[in-house]
């Protein structure tokens, strides 16, 4: 049975004897175990999603720059500032080298220490065995067993950790007034900051914690403030903005748009709970609202968390959305998880002080419930990012060992990140200049008729294998289905960094930006995007008819600062 016993400020002693150590690191030891068990098959993925981006731009720039130089950085992300991911990655590159196993390695490790780090600050206000379960409902959850398949979100699990543990330091200080615990608190804070701009809210939380008197607590507050005040200022000299983000925007946000943001955050209990999130809303609902009753102070503290982790995502409603419980909602489940075993804690405390066993009962019964509806969708997400996953294994593997002599088509699930084959191809000529690597068509209107045999993956052997249909098939059935007298219109530009879009002029349909450069991308048919694009980057414009037909425009080549684009065929 779980025990009631919990810690206070008085009494407090971290890890103070041989005992307490020994007992924290068997902890630390069991999350780590747990985390393999449900993780160990991520040791054997190859390169995905990012990778290569990240690996190029550390083989073509020093480190430090990516840091301090706004034109070095901007290169790989206009959009956002986490230099920490590139500093990651550069530690598995000197330490391991061009191998992808030893960098799963170091994401599960990583995810692991976030559950301790978790666990170890949810100890310093609840009993440990309620902090644990804090931790295994995290590892447990669809964000986190995503996590593990993507080494490119890793900046959101170590910024984690730091955010975590520079908590930790600031509570740790109000309790034991040592200075330089203060000073570690800090530089995690810093490192927090450089991985993922979500971790910077969490300075707002600090004079809200129930530790010391108020004074102490903004005057250990004061470094963190200057720390907020320079990143605001390094923030603004990276990206020329403030805001960052992928969608500009010259107006104030709209009705429509918080439409769009409430509707999102809505989402958000079927993506981390499944079908079951009805039941599971319930009964979270019904435990907050117990707990307020006991313990009414707590509100302020509970909707300032609340709003901490939800306003950064409020810019991703719109694009690229949260269609998935993934590291978008890492941080959401890491507070929502440390909200609900605090009510289960002291709910199940307050029923045992009034000898209601029955009504613990019924409590534990609800974590239970809550902990197996969670893991439940984390296996069902999980195994359908898994898929994808071996998509990209099984062409990073092709594109490693083969050269320009073949060729082969991207999957489905990779034309969405093409630049995934795009740098993939290009870090692997510039480690091994004397190899090529194979040619990849990402749309037929690419097809050349004296092109050999082409591969495609598939997905029942989960590899690379000869294309069942010849060239000269695919490109006759290609012809059978393009109208190239079909009216189709298009103006574009590429302004400071931001590509601003008009196609038409058809209004149902599927706009498609297509491109040996930048794969084949959705597209709606007005938008801005913030985006690094190459000069002379080509791409036709293809739209595809409800009925099936498909028009292309002719190709088009995108300059920075130039005028207006205008293209059109009636």
């Amino acid at each position: 049975m779980l025990t009631t016993e919990r810690p206070g400020a008085a009494d407090f002693k971290p890890l103070a004897t041989r005992g307490t150590l020994v007992r924290e690191l068997a902890a630390c030891a069991g999350l780590l175990c747990y985390c393999l068990l449900l993780n160990h098959s991520t040791l054997a993925g190859n390169w995905r999603w990012d990778d290569p981006s990240v690996l190029l731009h550390l083989h073509r720039f020093p480190l430090l720059d990516s840091f301090f130089r706004p034109d070095v950085w901007q290169q790989y992300s206009p959009a956002n500032l986490t230099p920490w991911l590139l500093f990651s990655y550069q530690i598995d590159l000197s330490l391991f080298g061009i191998k992808p196993e030893f960098f799963y390695g170091h994401q599960l490790l990583a995810l692991a220490l976030l559950a301790c780090a978790l666990y170890r600050c949810l100890a310093l206000w609840i009993a440990r065995p309620y902090a644990y379960l804090a931790a295994l409902l995290l590892l447990s959850s669809a964000p986190a067993l995503v996590s593990a398949q993507q080494l490119m979100v890793r900046h959101y699990v170590e910024g984690g950790v730091f955010a975590l543990l520079s908590l930790y330091g600031y509570v740790l200080y109000l309790r034991q007034a040592r200075l330089p615990v203060l000073v570690a608190s800090v530089a995690c804070y810093v490192l927090a900051v450089s991985a993922k701009e979500v971790y910077v809210p969490l300075v707002l939380l600090l004079p809200l914690l129930p530790e010391a008197d108020i004074r102490q607590r903004w005057r250990a507050m004061l470094p963190f403030l200057l720390v907020v005040v320079a990143y605001a200022l390094w923030r603004a000299y990276m990206l020329d903005s403030m805001a960052g983000g992928y969608v500009g925007g010259t107006a104030v946000p709209g009705s429509e748009f918080l439409v769009e943001v409430l509707a999102s955050y809505a989402s958000f209990p079927r993506l981390i709970f499944g079908d079951a999130w009805p039941f599971v809303l319930v009964i979270l609902v019904v435990l907050a609202a117990s707990f307020l009753v006991a313990q009414p102070r707590t509100l302020l503290l509970g909707i300032t968390l609340v709003l901490l982790c939800l306003f950064p995502l409020a810019p991703l409603a719109r694009f690229p959305g949260i269609v998935l419980a993934d590291r978008y909602l890492l941080v959401v489940v890491m507070v929502f998880g440390s909200l609900f075993v605090i009510c289960v804690e002291r709910l199940a405390r307050l029923a045992l002080a009034k000898n209601h066993r029955m009504l613990a009962t019924a409590v534990m019964t609800c974590a239970a419930i809550v902990l197996a509806a969670s893991s439940w969708q984390g296996r069902t997400v999980t195994a359908a990012v898994r898929e994808t996953a071996q998509e990209f294994d099984s062409q990073a593997a092709f594109i490693w060992e083969r050269d320009a002599l073949t060729a082969f088509y991207p999957s489905s699930g990779v034309l969405p990140s093409y630049w995934f084959v795009v740098n993939l191809a290009a870090f692997k000529t510039a480690v091994m200049p004397d190899t090529t690597a194979p040619v990849a068509i990402p749309d037929e209107v690419y097809l050349d008729g004296n092109v050999g045999n082409v591969f495609a993956y598939d997905s029942a052997c989960a590899c690379m294998q000869p294309s069942a249909s010849s060239v000269a098939e695919v490109l006759a059935a290609h012809r059978a289905r393009a109208r190239q007298d079909a009216s189709l219109s298009l103006e574009f530009r590429y302004e400071s960094g931001y590509f601003t879009w008009e196609f038409g002029p058809y209004v149902d349909g599927e706009y498609r930006v297509v491109s040996d450069v930048l794969g084949v991308l959705p597209a709606s048919r007005a938008g801005r995007l913030r985006v690094t694009l190459q000069e002379d980057t080509p791409f036709y414009l293809r739209y595809t008819h409800p009925d099936g037909w498909m028009t292309y425009s002719s190709l088009q080549r995108i300059h920075a600062d130039a005028p207006v684009t205008r293209w059109h065929r009636d």
